[in-house]
């Protein structure tokens, strides 16, 4: 039996690299609507499916995040650059599972291309907060952390712009990736992991399994890393290390679960421009208090999109 994508007798699953079957015998059919013909099958995934790609993503994201920021980019620019070249093809998958018209395809195709395209300038985001001398000889700073492997499962409507909304800011960011697309439409999510190897991703950062609500029940509830960060302890609110060795502090702070760290400070609350609280059981909510979470915790954010008709009746754009 082949795995293929459009016009192979089945569709698979990505996982570590390359496409791949998997062990359920079920399968779902693959139409083209615009004629109704039966165009392939796709493996819908059992839990063991899922557990083998949850458990490459894991292993991957060990490495991607300790990839430099510049060799993650680098990486989102050639996909970028490979998705472009490309997308008069992706529009026509989307066209050709989906439904929809040629045109609205390319357009989603276009919106998700602007999602790469910012995901690729993301290192800027990620720069923390460093402050000097809060108290005496100590300073305080915040640093951003992947969460290590994270699940997307993206809906039947967009089959290609709702997975790019997702994908790149998780690469960006340091995450390895396991994306459940719609088993009504798959093949657009396969190009795309196809394509990201083909930039550089590292194999098991980007995954892909095919299913229905088996795989979706055995993404969220998968004891691994596909939804919380797993340690030892069910708590994270602080924790200390005394050293005089540089390595090692920075060691322990990139890798300790916690949400303070103290590097020769004893109790790690930091000052009010920093936020203050833990990570898992030790954090109820998603903000901390005080500093920038603080203040998101005590507003809304608004995002306005407006036009405005300049004289004449003729809409006034950017620039003019």
């Amino acid at each position: 039996m082949s795995i293929g994508g459009l016009g192979g007798t089945s569709i698979g699953h990505f996982v570590d690299g390359k496409r791949v079957g998997g062990t359920s015998e079920r399968r779902g059919d693959v139409f083209d609507p615009a004629t109704g013909r039966r165009t392939a099958e796709v493996e819908l995934a059992s839990t063991a499916d899922v557990d083998v790609a949850v458990r490459a993503a894991a292993r991957a994201a060990r490495d991607w995040r300790d990839a430099s920021l510049a060799k993650r980019s680098a990486v989102l620019f050639a996909f970028r650059e490979l998705v472009h070249a490309r997308r008069d093809r992706l529009a026509e998958v989307i066209t050709a599972e989906h439904g929809k018209v040629l045109a609205d395809a390319a357009g989603e195709v276009q919106r998700g291309l602007e999602v790469i395209e910012y995901a690729c300038g993301l290192p800027s985001a990620l720069r923390g907060a460093f402050s000097e001398n809060v108290s005496t000889e100590v300073d305080s700073y915040t640093i951003r952390q992947p969460l290590g492997v994270v699940a997307v499962i993206s809906p039947f409507n967009f089959p290609v712009m709702v997975p790019l909304w997702f994908v790149p800011v998780a690469v960006a960011r340091g995450d390895a990736v396991v994306l459940k697309p719609s088993e009504k439409d798959p093949s657009a999510a396969l190009l795309l992991a196809e394509w990201f190897a083909e930039a550089g991703l590292p194999d098991g950062v980007r995954n892909v399994v095919n299913g229905a609500a088996e795989a979706v029940d055995a993404l969220l509830d998968h004891p691994e890393e596909a939804v919380e960060l797993v340690n030892a302890s069910p708590y994270g609110n602080g924790t200390a290390i005394f050293t005089n060795d540089g390595g090692a502090a920075r060691r322990y702070q990139h890798e300790v679960e916690v949400g303070m760290v103290g590097i020769n400070v004893p109790i790690p609350v930091p000052m009010a421009y920093h936020s203050f609280g833990g990570w898992k059981s030790s954090l109820f909510g998603d903000l901390h208090a005080h500093g920038e979470d603080g203040v998101r915790f005590f507003t809304r954010g608004k995002v306005v999109t407006s036009r405005w008709w300049g004289r004449g009746g003729r809409a006034g754009l950017p620039g003019r």
